[in-house]
């Protein structure tokens, strides 16, 4: 409640990602204790990673150029190359993410998504790898 009064709808939205997270950090360990939640922490933690670098790298050129409206699709562009690369870094995805992206895409997008998936040498399924 002390957020809202002085950030409005970004303090509204913080309070309600803050009070998501202190709930599972609250009611988290005795479940996963009993067995009834399975994590992968370290797919969590090269998630993370990855989220980390896109939000430092475009509040860091933000900050550079002051923020423009119109500079949105140079922070777009930052953000995306860092999340590829920091991706890449991490190793995060696997080979059965390339046939769930796939699925995902729309037609018209699949041939450029495989270029950009082949070219960033992410692994893909045995199946594919001789075609």
């Amino acid at each position: 409640m002390l957020l809202i009064p002085r950030f409005f709808l970004t303090g509204a939205a913080l309070a309600y990602v803050l009070a998501r997270v202190i709930g599972f950090l609250v009611t988290g360990p005795p479940v996963y204790k009993m067995g009834l939640l399975k994590v992968d922490i370290k797919s969590y933690v090269k998630i993370l990673l990855t989220s980390v670098s896109v939000i430092l790298s475009v509040l860091l050129v933000e900050n550079l150029t002051r923020f423009a409206w119109w500079l949105l699709p140079l922070y777009l562009i930052i953000g995306s190359i860092s999340g590829i690369l920091m991706a890449k870094i991490v190793r995060l995805f696997n080979e059965d993410d390339y046939e769930t992206i796939m699925d995902a895409l729309p037609k018209e997008l699949r041939l450029f998504a495989k270029y950009l998936w082949l070219k960033l040498d992410f692994p893909l399924p045995s199946s594919k790898k001789d075609a």
